[in-house]
């Protein structure tokens, strides 16, 4: 999160946050675990990211054993 100062005119998201772009997210993201598997195998989530973000990832959802996901989860789908 930031403070709006550093994105001049920019306006409160109704979500009261401040973030990067989904885009910069996924970049963002992609480095770190590309960075991570060089030397671990371990288990990672983006808890309270969105859907589209782990698709982009190719991170598989329903592997997220956090609760924060099943706000955006189509738990039907899940076995």
């Amino acid at each position: 999160m930031f403070p709006p100062k550093i994105f001049p005119g920019a306006k409160k998201p109704k979500s009261g946050k401040y973030s990067f772009s989904e885009d910069k997210r996924v970049e963002i993201f992609g480095f770190i675990i590309k960075e991570i598997r060089k030397y671990s195998d371990c288990k990672f989530a983006l808890c309270k990211e969105s859907a589209p973000v782990w698709h982009r990832l190719n991170l598989p959802l329903s592997k997220c054993s956090c609760v924060c996901q099943l706000d955006y989860a189509d738990i039907s789908a899940i076995k």
